[in-house]
């Protein structure tokens, strides 16, 4: 499953997100994608996960829901 995590300020990297996911329990999570702008190269606030496993997917995006990084709150969602 692919989740869709909004709110990420420009700051954010796929290694925060990771930290964040190791904070919590022992998700296999195959891939973090953060989405950067070509020509100035920040975050355009958004990224995704892909989790396997479904269960765990919908694990992760309850824990990551509101979570606070970087003084921004997440919201995350399954990708459509």
């Amino acid at each position: 499953m692919h989740i869709y995590i909004s709110n990420l300020s420009g700051d954010t990297t796929s290694e925060d997100i990771g930290k964040i996911l190791s904070n919590f329990n022992n998700f296999s999570v195959s891939k973090v994608t953060t989405i950067r702008n070509s020509e100035t190269k920040l975050l355009n606030t958004f990224a995704f996960i892909h989790i396997e496993d479904d269960n765990q997917a919908t694990a992760v995006m309850s824990l990551l829901n509101n979570t606070t990084l970087h003084n921004c709150k997440l919201l995350a969602k399954e990708a459509s």
